[in-house]
């Protein structure tokens, strides 16, 4: 009939075997990307937050609910912190800009120290001056993620 053809069924339709022969596929599938998720010589899940709550605590749920499914997140890149600098010329607006906003964000870097400084490798990225595109910026980019540096002290 009309509704049997339009839901898929008649003449050339696949057959109940096909399609549970389908479903096995994906369930094994799904268990092999499951297992390579789990082992972390093969997958790592990097979070990348910035210095705010929201972010924060986001960045949080997220650790734990991978960690309830036993998928690793020992790496953490907080993005957009603003270090001390000695340029002590910045006029009233951007030295007053400047020091609000790292005073807001050094409580949450303390929240991220205490969170995750013990078993996590935290990677902060200094706020850039432009936005990161193109290849000569894309490796100075780069070249952060995989240099040491601290969480700013204060």
């Amino acid at each position: 009939n009309m509704f049997t053809g339009m839901m898929g069924g008649g003449a050339g339709a696949p057959s109940e075997d096909d399609i549970l022969g389908k479903f096995a596929e994906m369930q094994n599938m799904a268990a092999r990307i499951r297992s390579i998720f789990r082992d972390p010589a093969k997958c790592t899940f990097v979070c990348v937050c910035i210095p705010e709550f929201l972010s924060v605590y986001e960045t949080e749920r997220l650790v734990q609910e991978l960690s309830r499914h036993g998928i690793d997140t020992s790496n953490i890149v907080v993005n957009h912190v603003l270090f001390p600098h000695d340029h002590e010329e910045l006029d009233n607006v951007c030295s007053r800009f400047y020091r609000t906003r790292r005073a807001m964000q050094k409580k949450y870097l303390g929240q991220i120290k205490d969170l995750y400084c013990e078993d996590f490798h935290i990677v902060p990225i200094p706020t850039q001056d432009e936005e990161v595109r193109g290849l000569e910026l894309l490796q100075r980019f780069a070249g952060l993620l995989t240099s040491e540096r601290a969480l700013p002290a204060d």
